[in-house]
This record gives structure tokens, sequence and C-alpha cells, in this order.
């Protein structure tokens, strides 16, 4: 939305545990995808969807991280293929998923690995869309590296078996001096599997691009990788992504254009930039909401 939450509503992972309260993606609210719709891109979004409000959960009741979304709370996207709550969370090899003739309680069910199954449905877009007159925006939200770690193929944790702990995570300040034998055999586990699903998501990014390459496409094609949180990893001793440590907030953020342009950059963009940069990086620039947070940084 190019919003800080206390401007978009949305303070924190929205589910129908928290819908009474209104923190979810509001149908109001002009997003990314609304401007690039009104510019006629064909657009695309498949992956985790943290955004719809769903049914409010009665007290006790389980809440559901991932409802149905209904057409008119997609926000101008065309392709849609998101999570679908099968009552097991964060299953990576067994995901489930609507897509965007999805009715309430019809989900479908794969047993693949999630981001090899999401490169498989972004390739087979790519190809509806190729030769259209229209340009193309696809977002992808792959959910590994998430727990539960361990769900992720053998094949993709071979580079890290047999691999000292201290190789593994050499941060400085992981200090497995202080932490008893039981703890490195846990540590050496959420390495090797942490690892072995960033492997496996850069394979499938790159058979994505390599798609795009072999149909002429990477050329007229902006590329965008950057990440919600980090992993904390043992650093300090500590696991996962809320406490506020450079280890847990610090993300990545790269930009490939077909153009050329500085390799690198000192400068500072926010979240927020986002939306305004890229709309503007692309071309599409009628209809950008002048109530905006962020700034446009494409120059």
């Amino acid at each position: 939305s190019g919003k800080f939450p206390w401007n978009s509503g949305i303070y924190t992972n929205c589910h129908t545990g928290r819908t009474k309260f209104g923190n979810f993606l509001k149908g109001s609210e002009v997003t990314i995808t609304d401007v690039l719709k009104k510019n006629d891109f064909n657009t695309a979004y498949v992956g985790k969807w943290h955004l719809d409000p769903g049914y409010v959960s009665k007290e006790g009741e389980r809440v559901s991280w991932m409802p149905f979304v209904a057409k008119d709370r997609r926000h101008g996207i065309d392709y849609f293929y998101t999570y679908a709550d099968n009552g097991q969370w964060d299953d990576h090899m067994h995901p489930a998923y609507h897509d965007l003739n999805a009715t309430e309680g019809k989900i479908y069910a794969v047993n693949e690995w999630s981001p090899t199954h999401e490169a498989d449905k972004i390739i087979d877009y790519l190809n509806k869309v190729k030769d259209d007159k229209n340009p193309f925006s696809l977002f992808w939200s792959i959910n590994p590296p998430h727990t539960p770690f361990e769900l992720v193929p053998e094949k993709y944790k071979k580079s890290y078996k047999g691999k000292e702990l201290e190789e593994l995570l050499n941060r400085p300040n992981v200090r497995l001096d202080s932490v008893s034998e039981e703890q490195k055999k846990r540590c050496y586990r959420n390495a090797v599997n942490y690892f072995a699903c960033v492997t496996g998501v850069d394979e499938q990014i790159g058979r994505v691009i390599q798609h795009l390459k072999d149909n002429d496409m990477y050329d007229n094609t902006i590329i965008v990788f950057t990440s919600d949180h980090g992993e904390m990893l043992h650093s300090n001793n500590l696991m996962h992504k809320n406490v506020i440590n450079a280890e847990s907030f610090n993300i990545p953020l790269i930009i490939r254009t077909p153009w050329e342009c500085e390799s690198e950059s000192d400068l500072r963009i926010n979240v927020i930039d986002m939306m305004p940069t890229l709309l503007n990086l692309a071309g599409a620039t009628e209809n950008i909401p002048m109530d905006l947070d962020g700034k446009d940084f494409s120059a």
C-alpha cells in the first residue's frame, strides 16, 4: 500500500482471530496491484497471502491464517493462486491452495514441496502471457525458509550434511562453547535444514528466471528479490524472528533492471517506498495515490 501500519490499519499478521479488530487489508485501500491493473498490466499473485480477514472466529475456535479470499477482495489480481487452510499450517511438503476460480471450502491439495509446485504454476502463467500485448506483473510470496525447517526435500540437505557446526554457524556472535551437546545437535539440525530451504528456494527462483531467458522475456523484465524478515539461527543463543536484533530485521533487497544502472548504492529505502518506486520503474504511473507515506526513488 505504500503506507505505514498506522495508516493502512495492518499492525500484524492477519488471521481470523484478529478480524474483529480490523487488522486486515481493507477493500478500499489502493494497493500496488490495483494501480498495475489500472495501467493495463496482467497481474498475478502466487503463495502466502497474510492479508485477508475471513470470518470472525468464535471464542476457543481454531483461527485460520489463510482463509478464502473472495474475488472482490483480490485488489485487481487476475491470476490468484494462494495458500488455503487445510488444517495443517506450514506443511511445506503437502500444501493446499485456492485458485482464481476457487469457491469457499474448495481447496487444492498438493503432494510436492511448495516452492517447486509454485515455480511450476508460475512457468505455466508466463507461458500464457508471453505473447500478450499487455505487460505482466507477478508477486511470488514463497513460504520457506519458514518453520518447520525440516520440511524440505532431502536433496537440498546434502550440501550441508557432514560439515562442521562451526562452519555452518559462522557468525561471530554464535557462542557454541556455551551450549550443551544436546543443544549443539539441535543447532546443527536447524542450520542444515534452514540452509537447505534457502538452497531449494534459490533453485526454484532460478528455474523461473531461466524460463524468462529462454522465452525472450528476461531483457524486458524488472526482477526484485527481498524478504519480510531474517533469522537469528542461534546468534546470541536465539532463534527465529521476533526479536529486535540485526539478524532478525536485516533483509535483502536486490533489484535487477533491463537497463544499466549502478551496481551498488548506499540508498536507504524503506518497505513503504517499494510501491511508488516499482510503479515508476515499470512505467505504471497513472492512478498512483497521493496520500502515500512512501517515496519514489526510481530515479
